[in-house]
């Protein structure tokens, strides 16, 4: 049993460790914008393009994983808080970000999970505002082809051919990334399909190049991918997409908190003590103690008893007479009268006496003929104080 006990133990406190450290991604595919996503706005397919080319790819669900210093990729959606945005890029502190602006207003199919319908595009105005705390942005859509050159390649690479809605943005302080050969003149001076900002802030104002749509067409999947190895060093292949910006992040739970410094200190102590109590259940600390009685012996237990029994019927003030008698024995014996004496005389010889105070024979009617505990306590100390001044 020893054994078998032993086993639950272990087996509990290992379950407990390893589901507060085991990787909790939630499934995410509800058509949303996001790394998660499997519908045709979001970018669970390049999450996979990524993976498979050798890109080392993580899951950012709460705020510990966002302090990566590789490439963190957020995919805000339109209704994100400006400020909130702009406070997770700030808290970057120089390391790379690449930021996705949404596009479509997509609607879910309620009749299949993960899917959406084509909607409207966003209006420009709720882009704008959602870069407000960062830059003032300027965002338009135009019917255009887009190409890029790559690595010194002898020609450019069709992205968008012939696209009726290329979103693109013109922010003041920012350099383009990625242009458009075909009409340098338009595109270079005033809109930019992909933006670098000074602080290593890169924002893709299109997300139809890495969105599981485009990522069917090969050729903006290469595009896709030349982004990617743009954006990252070659000595430093990973990157981490955001979620907890789409409603994914979770807090630390109470077992992952208590196995973390500062509590791991007092965790540890607790479980110390659990072994220590553990010990003492199985084994005896010295010789066993004896029962104790219910109702101790001696006078000291005779006399609390009583006390408790008269506290309990409330009839403490009926035994002013017995205290009375108590201090009138006490005061003969001190002034030396003789024991044969009867109460009433020695009485008229205590009342004879000069203490500077009230006679005894008052104290003691007072005493003796109390209504309450407190009338007779006060009694009671008068008494005793008249006894000491003897």
């Amino acid at each position: 049993m020893i054994w078998v006990i032993a086993a639950a133990i272990i087996a509990v406190v290992a379950f407990l460790f390893l589901s507060t450290y085991a990787p909790e991604i939630p499934d995410g595919d509800n058509g949303g914008a996001h790394a998660l996503s499997k519908s045709a706005v979001g970018y669970a397919g390049f999450v996979k393009l990524e993976a498979e080319r050798g890109i080392h790819v993580d899951m950012a669900t709460d705020e510990g994983a966002l302090k990566t210093s590789g490439l963190l990729v957020l995919t805000p959606e339109s209704y994100q808080d400006p400020e909130a945005l702009a406070k997770l890029v700030r808290e970057r502190d120089g390391n790379p970000i690449l930021i996705v602006l949404p596009k479509y207003q997509a609607v879910p199919n309620i009749w299949h999970k993960g899917w959406v319908y084509s909607g409207d595009l966003l209006p420009t105005k709720m882009l704008e505002q959602l870069l407000s705390k960062m830059m003032a942005a300027k965002i338009t859509r135009l019917r255009t082809t887009a190409t890029a050159t790559f690595g010194g390649a002898a020609h450019p690479t069709p992205i968008f051919i012939n696209e009726p809605n290329l979103q693109v943005i013109a922010a003041p302080g920012i350099t383009p990334l990625f242009t458009d050969d075909l009409y340098p003149d338009t595109l270079a001076r005033n809109h930019f399909v992909m933006v670098r900002a000074p602080t290593n802030i890169f924002i893709l104002s299109d997300p139809d190049l890495i969105n599981n749509h485009a990522i069917a067409d090969p050729m903006r999947a290469y595009g896709a991918a030349r982004l990617i190895d743009t954006l990252i060093p070659s000595d430093q292949r990973s990157i981490t997409f955001d979620v907890t910006l789409n409603g994914f992040g979770h807090g630390r739970g109470l077992f992952e908190m208590a196995l973390r410094p500062p509590f791991l200190a007092l965790t540890l102590c607790l479980l110390v003590a659990a072994i220590l109590a553990l010990l003492n259940g199985l084994m005896r600390f010295g010789p066993a103690m004896p029962d104790l009685r219910a109702i101790p012996r001696g006078k000291r237990a005779l006399v609390t008893n009583t006390a408790d029994l008269l506290k309990m019927s409330r009839r403490e003030h009926l035994v002013g007479g017995r205290y009375v008698a108590l201090i009138r024995d006490l005061a003969a014996k001190q002034y030396g009268l003789p024991p044969t004496m009867d109460a009433e005389a020695v009485t008229t010889r205590l009342d004879a006496l000069n203490t500077g105070g009230a006679r005894f024979s008052d104290l003691a009617y007072r005493a003796e003929y109390a209504d309450s505990r407190a009338e007779l306590l006060n009694a009671a100390k008068d008494l005793d104080t008249w006894r000491r001044r003897l």
